[in-house]
């Protein structure tokens, strides 16, 4: 099967309560481009410690709106793809200080790449952290 590569450049963040999963949609504006991952808790909480190795921030969930900008609902629904199971995670921070993100699918061999400032890389582990029921899920950030 071959590699499908998608370059992730926004990220949005659900829990949808009916799954018990978090969604994690990339691109969502790019119909071509769009990759909807299911994170499951157990997947999260695996890698929570690793969140936390490579984050350069204290971890505060409180939120920043000048770092975020708002969902187009209408666009979000429109361009829904069917979700695949997220299963794994590389991060690999670069000698010039961004962070090469990858967020994989392997059984449908898809790849999700992007390069994010540290920065950037703090504020996308916080949006998945902050989308997770945390008391439910056993998450204590705080």
């Amino acid at each position: 099967m071959e590699k499908i590569i998608k370059h992730a450049k926004t990220f949005t963040c659900n829990y949808i309560e009916r799954e018990d999963r978090l969604l994690l949609t990339l691109n969502y504006e790019d119909p071509n481009e769009r990759t909807d991952f299911w994170i499951t808790r157990a997947f999260l909480l695996k890698l929570v410690p690793y969140f936390f190795d490579y984050m350069l921030e204290d971890i505060s969930l409180e939120s920043n709106s000048e770092l975020t900008s708002p969902t187009d609902n209408t666009t979000y629904t429109l361009t829904f793809t069917q979700p695949i199971l997220l299963d794994s995670v590389d991060i690999t921070p670069m000698e010039d200080g961004n962070v090469h993100f990858v967020l994989k699918n392997l059984e449908h061999n898809v790849y999700a790449v992007s390069t994010l400032s540290r920065e950037l890389f703090d504020k996308v582990i916080k949006l998945i952290l902050a989308a997770a029921p945390q008391f439910s899920w056993g998450i204590n950030i705080k």
